[in-house]
């Protein structure tokens, strides 16, 4: 399935509005959707949130939001992971190409992409990042390397096992002592003044992987305990190291739902589950949870807290949600619904595009991302996550396809989907659906919808 991302040259929408922002005819002006929030990182002045698309952060002295992308210092798009060191004071960003950014308080990006130029076999996915210091571990789908921050550049590379069946390194944690791999096969460990950390001999594994059920994917050490997580197909079990494995742990941290998260702060350990975050102390005790009792529908990918006590959570249809006692709020920069594109048009300066997939095929994915609606000013959207309108509920509308806009009245369109039939759209509300059932219209030969 192909992804567009919306870059409009100024004077395809010709209106006094697009003319008054702050970008010059000719240049590039990026429309990126926000809502699928995948990260967060709290700085002292800011909280920088990462989505499925994009790069957010949010000025905490005025609540503003600035972007950032390849048009304003970024060198590309697509963040896999990040992580931010307070000691040199900069966020590292980790693309799906493995290309790196360094992203300073200052707003200094320097560029690291020597994974990336470097022909390695097999995978060569960054997963995870751990700081340690003066270090940044990268767990990759080949071994772990190396960033060293000081001197800006790839200190090493250690690989854990022979490289005709090298695992794929999913996350690292270390004790001062031993560093710790979390695989897809086991974890390991060696010895941090081991000077041949980076032969895979220096490494043993401490659990295997009994029937290749799952991944070792999440590993934390916190409270002299290391946690790592095994996800399998159907459920995750956390498991603990302090010597031997079997150490108990509280009932908090023994659910099955999905850990998509495990971070340390301030003496303060955070668990992200789609349905809540849970803060341990130092003994374990879990002493908040944030859930569907504090925030409606949660659907969490990430959270911590600052040093208020305020929550930031990296929400996978709202952006960034802030919960304090008064609440919660979500911060979300104008864009459209989704990355997804099946068709545009301009009427009278305003643009309308429907996000529907396009597959090879043209088999359904029943995606409810709906359509969205730029007026040159603002952005607009209509979909079957958060319905503005009473079509997706009542009529199932999904898989959006085509469009046709009323050239005298912008506001007045018909939208097309594969499978859900047809349905009229004006002033922000839908007031007619057709299909087989109530219309001349036709289903195809082989594929009725």
């Amino acid at each position: 399935m192909k992804r567009f991302f919306f870059l409009f040259v100024s004077f395809c929408l010709s209106l006094p509005a697009l003319r008054a922002q702050p970008f010059a005819i000719g240049n590039w002006r990026e429309h990126l959707p926000y809502l699928q929030g995948k990260a967060v990182a709290i700085t002292a002045d800011r909280v920088y949130c990462a989505t499925a698309d994009g790069l957010f952060a949010l000025q905490r002295s005025d609540n503003s939001l600035r972007r950032f992308s390849k048009l304003n210092g970024l060198n590309d798009f697509g963040i896999q992971t990040f992580i931010y060191s307070p000691d040199y004071k900069v966020l590292v960003i980790a693309y799906s190409n493995t290309n790196i950014d360094l992203l300073y308080d200052d707003d200094k990006v320097i560029n690291l992409s020597d994974i990336k130029r470097k022909n390695i076999p097999g995978s060569k996915v960054i997963n995870r990042m751990s700081a340690d210091g003066r270090y940044i571990y990268l767990s990759c789908g080949f071994g772990i390397v190396v960033l060293d921050l000081q001197r800006r550049e790839i200190k090493d590379t250690y690989y854990i096992s022979n490289a005709s069946a090298s695992p794929e390194i999913m996350d690292v944690a270390s004790d001062a002592t031993w560093l710790y791999a979390a695989a897809d096969d086991g974890v390991y460990r060696a010895a941090l003044n081991d000077p041949f950390i980076a032969n895979f001999n220096a490494w043993t594994k401490i659990l295997g992987d009994t029937g290749n059920q799952g991944v070792f994917n999440h590993a934390e050490f916190f409270s002299n305990t290391l946690l790592v997580n095994y996800n399998r197909a159907a459920s995750d079990t956390l498991l603990a190291w302090n010597g031997s494995w079997g150490q108990a742990l509280p009932p908090e941290l023994q659910g099955p739902a999905r850990k998509l998260n495990f971070q340390q702060a301030g003496g303060e350990l955070y668990m992200t589950e789609a349905s809540g975050l849970s803060v341990f102390d130092n003994a374990l005790a879990r002493i908040r949870y944030i859930d569907g009792t504090l925030v409606t529908a949660p659907d969490f990918n990430d959270g911590m807290e600052d040093a208020s006590g305020d929550a930031w959570i990296a929400d996978k249809t709202r952006g960034l949600l802030r919960v304090s006692a008064n609440g919660y709020e979500n911060f979300l920069p104008e864009g459209p619904n989704s990355p997804r594109c099946a068709a545009m048009q301009v009427v009278d300066g305003t643009l309308w595009v429907i996000h529907g997939p396009k597959n090879r095929g043209w088999r359904n994915a029943y995606q409810y991302d709906g359509f969205s609606v730029f007026s040159g000013s603002n952005w607009v959207s209509y979909d079957g996550k958060a319905a503005q309108t009473p079509l997706f509920p009542q009529y199932n509308f999904y898989d959006n396809m085509s469009l046709a806009v009323d050239p005298s009245d912008k506001n007045h369109l018909f939208i097309g989907s594969s499978g859900a039939g047809l349905i009229e759209f004006k002033n922000g509300q839908v007031i007619a659906h057709y299909d087989t059932a109530n219309s001349p219209i036709q289903g195809q030969f082989g594929n009725p919808g």
